[in-house]
Order: C-alpha cells, then structure tokens, then sequence
C-alpha cells in the first residue's frame, strides 16, 4: 500500500486505477484511488482467484482506457503496474498484446508495464526466470515507426527500494537505448 502513498503523495499522478488481474474476462471494475486509505476495503472485498489471467483485463486498460484518448492528449503517458506473487497463466496472450501494443505507439517512453514480484515463491528460480525471460522477449518488439519497444520491466518487491525510483529508473534506461 505504501506504493500508492508515493505515487499519489508525489504527484506523479492525482489518482491511481486499480483492476483485478485474477480473472480470465474483465468484469468491467475499475477503482479509481484519490486516497490510499480506499484501498484497504477494495482489497478485502475482492478476493483473487486462484489463477493469473493478466491479457483480459490489462488489454481493456490499455485499448479502452489508454489509447482510445492517446491521440487527444498526445503526451498523456501510462504506468500499469502488475503486483503478482506467480507465473501468468495466460504468459503467451500477454506477450502478444505487449508486442500489439508496441505496435500502435510511436516511442517506448510513453508506457511502462512494470511487474513486481511480492511473497517468497516469486523468488523460486522457475517462477523467477519466467518473468525474467518475458522482459527479456520484450526487447525484441518494435514500435509503430520500427524501433526497439521494451515497455516491460520486472522487479522483486522487497528488493526495490521505492516504487518511484524504479520507474524513473525504467525511463532512464530506455531513453539510453534509443540513443
């Protein structure tokens, strides 16, 4: 929860979507944060499932509620960040709609879609590795102008620091690439 603090508290944004990636279909729930202390509650109401469907709901993000308004705002970037504790079980539609999304924008900086690994069997080297290897294939995506497109990053939980500085550091390190 403390992500959100800083996220809300710097100003990176004045409110934070929150979605449910658990389910195989988007049920059409979007929480909108203007406060951390919301959270708490939409959490205890919305149990996970037992499964990692990531592509169903993340696709309706970034196609309904991300790019549809893109070309009014020009600027207008996005941060999707995944909190996940196991492998996705739908790892190759994700990959597809990373590389259809890399093919509808113009530069890498305007999206970042970060995964961050929380509980100890994240940490195992099978579980680790997936998620190593879907940042790694990332890379070989080209944006609408056929450049590199690397919009996805990976972290452990409690091996980062700050969520803020992760981002920045995930902006960095693409803006190098392209040079």
């Amino acid at each position: 929860m403390s992500d959100a603090n800083r996220i809300l508290k710097q100003k990176i944004s004045d409110s934070i979507s929150l979605c449910f990636f658990s389910r195989n279909q988007f049920r059409n729930e979007i929480f909108e944060i203007e406060d951390p202390s919301q959270l708490e509650n939409i959490f205890l109401e919305n149990e996970p499932d037992r499964a990692t469907f990531i592509e169903p709901t993340l696709k309706y993000c970034i196609y309904e509620k991300w790019l549809k308004n893109l070309p009014q705002s020009k600027t207008q970037g996005a941060f999707f960040i995944i909190y996940t504790d196991g492998i996705f079980d739908d790892k190759n539609a994700f990959k597809r709609l990373i590389r259809d999304t890399c093919k509808e924008i113009d530069n890498q900086q305007i999206i970042k879609i970060f995964i961050i690994g929380v509980g100890s069997e994240i940490k195992t080297d099978r579980i680790r590795n997936n998620f190593e290897d879907l940042n790694r294939n990332a890379k070989e995506n080209k944006d609408k102008k056929g450049n590199p497109c690397d919009i996805v990053g990976f972290a452990l939980a409690d091996e980062m620091e700050d969520i803020i500085q992760v981002l920045k550091d995930e902006l960095k390190q693409n803006a190098n690439t392209e040079k």
